[in-house]
């Protein structure tokens, strides 16, 4: 290559343009890059949002849907339809059915059984009725108007407190809590009893059949 050319070539060279300094690029760098992903916590929180609160649910409303999903005695104490479990799977997929199925009535047999052995001891009756007595008395002074104790005013709910924790000696001292275990365990034993023996049209799960088989 002449000289003249060369000189033509470098002539031609087009230098024009912006040379990015290092900031520039790491800034440029840093919009492109993506932004970490959101926590999922507020989808989360969301979740939960449905969930009805303590103050929504009312006792009166629980107590009719119970009843509403009482089953009639008639059937649920039917002697004709009592039949013995062939194999573990049925007494297992009779025990879960029927709890479902029975589980209004076998609410009452739990409140049965904790009033027959409230009314069968009775220190435990004489607590529960001084207990009771307690909070009608508190609740019509309430009404007349507030109540001060050591010159403090006290809400309708520490009252009840109170009471419950005035009562709690005399409550040990009758048993309650023997007599808790024992209506839980007699309750257990009911449940599982009635619904393991109680056959409603029942048809032979197909993997039930082959857990058997196996």
């Amino acid at each position: 290559m002449t000289e003249t050319e060369s000189t033509i070539n470098m002539e031609n060279l087009n230098l024009e343009g912006e040379i990015e300094t290092p900031n520039k690029v790491n800034s440029n760098s840093n919009s492109n890059t993506k932004s970490p992903p959101k926590s999922d916590s507020a989808f989360n929180l969301g979740m939960f949002s449905s969930v009805p609160s303590l103050d929504s649910l009312k006792p009166t409303e629980w107590v009719s849907k119970r009843r509403e999903n009482l089953k009639p005695w008639t059937e649920f104490a039917s002697f004709s339809k009592f039949k013995k479990p062939a194999t573990p799977g049925q007494f297992g997929s009779r025990l879960f059915k029927n709890i479902l199925y029975f589980q209004s009535n076998y609410l009452f047999v739990f409140v049965f059984l904790a009033i027959y052995c409230v009314l069968t001891s009775p220190l435990l009756l004489f607590a529960f009725i001084a207990f009771a007595g307690g909070l009608y008395i508190i609740n019509l002074k309430y009404k007349e108007g507030s109540l001060k104790i050591f010159g403090k005013e006290m809400g309708l709910a520490q009252l009840y407190t109170g009471v419950g924790i005035c009562s709690l000696p005399l409550f040990l001292i009758a048993g309650a809590g023997s007599a808790f275990f024992w209506i839980i365990g007699a309750s257990i034993f009911v449940i599982i009893l009635h619904a393991s023996f109680y056959s409603r049209d029942e048809q032979e799960d197909p993997f039930m059949v082959q857990m058997n088989v196996v």
